[in-house]
């Protein structure tokens, strides 16, 4: 079933629960995100979703399906590792993890929403690494708004091109995530005059 079949199928309540399911539960990696939002911007466009009731509504979504996946890496990832690896192993893999989101967590927590996969997994691992929660959340919410507005308003302005459009999706996305690790890196170079 494709994404605007979905859609039609199951309305508000079923994009909801996609996009809550692929940011913030494990089982939801493989959902179709991106698609879903640019197939729920053509369906607004042609008046089949309002369009104001669409984007507050996936924003929350995507909002609570992080703060779920960082309460189960909070909650859960810790005595996971623990019982899968040893003591020594277990100390060096949260330690990473905890160094990781106290010197890239803004970025990391905004530039995985724009990553298949990646948006399921950042917040379980934010919560393993005790990422500050009002800082995670500070970050989740930019993250949500600039995913769900950029996509559901490219689906909703490029209307019937969107469907062509989809299919270079992946190209582009891994295409701006290298542009952004570039500016990353270039950002934290420490410049030698």
């Amino acid at each position: 079933m494709d994404a605007e079949a979905l859609i039609r199928t199951l309305g508000y309540i079923g994009i909801f629960g996609v996009i809550f399911a692929e940011t913030g539960l494990l089982f939801g990696f493989f959902l179709p995100g991106d698609t879903l939002l640019i197939a729920g911007g053509v369906l607004a466009s042609r008046g089949v979703l309002n369009l104001w009731l669409l984007l507050p509504l996936i924003v929350f979504a995507a909002v609570a399906g992080n703060m779920a996946g960082y309460g189960l890496g909070q909650r859960f990832g810790r005595p996971v590792l623990t019982r899968a690896s040893g003591t020594q192993a277990r100390s060096a893999r949260i330690m990473r993890a905890e160094a990781l989101f106290h010197r890239h967590g803004a970025p990391t927590v905004i530039l995985a929403r724009f990553v298949p996969f990646a948006r399921t997994f950042v917040p379980l691992v934010a919560g393993i690494g005790r990422m500050h929660f009002y800082r995670f959340m500070l970050f989740n919410i930019i993250g949500a708004l600039l995913w769900v507005v950029s996509m559901v308003l490219a689906g909703y302005f490029l209307g019937d091109l969107a469907p062509q459009i989809v299919h270079y999706f992946a190209s582009v996305t891994i295409g701006l995530v290298v542009v952004a690790i570039l500016l990353v890196v270039l950002w934290r170079k420490p410049w030698r005059h």
